[in-house]
């Protein structure tokens, strides 16, 4: 609450007078929120404030203000977490009826910025969540497919993929190499320039034009050695990635082929089975047939007899269910034929390892004759200089 001021008022109304205050941190702040929010000094806001001149509602949970300037009575403040300011014209009447203001209260930046971050950290830990599943999965899967792939065939593979890794090693070492080589021959060149600026005021006109002439062809060799660098790092990480695809779909395969050959050595199984229960059964029939007709020769009673005839019933439905069984067969020996499809795509898959290694080797090779190329370029370099 703003205390009332003891010291005396000078007769002169233009004039200025010290007043002190004893208010608390809150309403200090509270009472620098209003001044910012006006664009005027704290001064100027209690004068216009001890004048009437100034009306301060709320609506809600917000503060109102009700300031009379009648007699020496004190002004009214009501405690709330934020303020609406209106200000009014300076010269209304001290009596005039208050009007509420029409500002609305500012949104609270760090709470936004709170919740904000929290979704952020919620979206963070799922993502979190996500990759770690999907990792777990990854590698449940390949200890799977590591159980199911044969041996001789996993470890055929191991080599294969070993010998690339190898392969495409090497190549990445022999592009260090010619990239050293390349850095050297454009440091060899700079000193030739070097050298060039030196001997034009010394050497002749057409000795000049020579090596301008050298150097351009020096150049053109080097931006050309720069292509071919290029090219050759572009096929390479294209080589790597479609290498990277070709074991992921052989890996498939190879899962897709080991189901495969699970389910037909079960259906074969099957199928033995069948057969044999299906030659026990005709056996029994056989028999049991001869000794009803053995026995019918004889006076037989009529119980006896409905006992063989219920007998001769179940046999006979259980050789019909056999040969529905036996009609079957036709569709596992689909099911082999396309088991041996994926193995031709296997096979398929083994022939485009071929054919990457003979790609490599030429790859190679092009790198034989870079390094001749560069051989050739240093050996000019050596020449020129000798000559100077």
């Amino acid at each position: 609450m703003v205390k009332k001021n003891r010291n005396p008022v000078s007769s002169n109304p233009e004039s200025k007078v010290k007043v002190g205050l004893s208010l608390t941190s809150a309403s200090a702040d509270r009472l620098n929120s209003i001044a910012r929010k006006l664009g005027i000094s704290r001064s100027e806001l209690l004068e216009r404030l001890a004048q009437g001149a100034l009306n301060i509602s709320q609506d809600k949970a917000e503060v109102t203000v009700t300031w009379k300037k009648e007699g020496n009575s004190a002004a009214e403040i009501a405690d709330s977490p934020g303020e609406t300011v209106s200000e009014n014209e300076i010269d209304a009447p001290p009596t005039a009826q208050t009007r509420p203001s029409d500002a609305g209260t500012e949104p609270n930046p760090l709470q936004e910025s709170y919740k904000a971050l929290q979704q952020q950290l919620a979206e963070r830990e799922s993502s979190i969540s996500s990759l770690e599943q999907q990792l777990a999965e990854k590698e449940n899967l390949e200890s799977q497919l590591q159980e199911m792939v044969t041996k001789s065939s996993y470890e055929s593979l191991q080599e294969q993929l070993s010998e690339t890794e190898s392969a495409i090693a090497s190549l990445q070492q022999e592009l260090l190499e010619k990239d050293s080589s390349i850095a050297s021959l454009q440091q060899q060149l700079a000193e030739k320039e070097n050298l060039e600026s030196q001997l034009q005021e010394t050497v002749s006109k057409s000795s000049y034009d020579s090596l301008q002439q050298e150097l351009s062809d020096k150049e053109s060799s080097l931006a050309s050695l720069q292509q071919e660098l290029s090219d050759k790092e572009s096929l390479l990480a294209s080589l790597q990635h479609q290498l990277s695809e070709k074991e992921s779909l052989l890996a498939s395969l190879q899962h897709q082929l080991s189901e495969k050959e699970s389910s037909i050595g079960s259906l074969q199984h099957q199928l033995s089975e069948k057969e044999s229960s299906i030659g026990s059964l005709q056996h029994q029939l056989v028999s049991q047939k001869q000794n009803l007709e053995q026995q019918l020769q004889h006076t037989v009673s009529k119980s006896s007899y409905e006992t063989l005839q219920q007998q001769l019933a179940e046999k006979s439905s259980a050789i019909y269910q056999l040969q529905v069984q036996l009609t079957k067969l036709p569709d596992l020996e689909n099911q082999l034929s396309k088991s041996q499809g994926k193995q031709q795509n296997y096979d398929a898959l083994q022939q485009q390892c071929q054919e990457q290694q003979r790609t490599i080797k030429a790859l190679r090779e092009q790198l034989a004759q870079m390094q001749s190329v560069a051989s050739i370029g240093e050996a000019c370099l050596n020449k020129w200089r000798r000559r100077f």
